[in-house]
């Protein structure tokens, strides 16, 4: 059921707002939350390091993954 209402925001955003992409990020060590996302056809672009500083103080690193559109379809790997 999950799977179905991240699929219908990604439709909401690119037929009705004509996104041309979405964005996710997730901890870089959390490899269930990257999984999943890429699993509705998000795409691994990097880490960035030390992105954010956590409530206990130290560093986080933060996975990117996207979809993005390649001639007004959504792009999937």
């Amino acid at each position: 059921m999950e799977i179905f209402f991240k699929l219908l925001l990604l439709s909401y955003s690119f037929d009705v707002l004509n996104a041309n992409r979405v964005q996710f990020r997730a901890k870089a060590d959390n490899i269930r939350s990257r999984k999943a996302i890429e699993k509705i056809g998000g795409v691994f672009e990097g880490v960035f390091r030390k992105d954010k500083i956590e409530p206990n103080g130290y560093p986080r690193d933060t996975a990117f993954l996207a979809l993005s559109t390649l001639n007004g379809k959504m792009q999937r790997r």
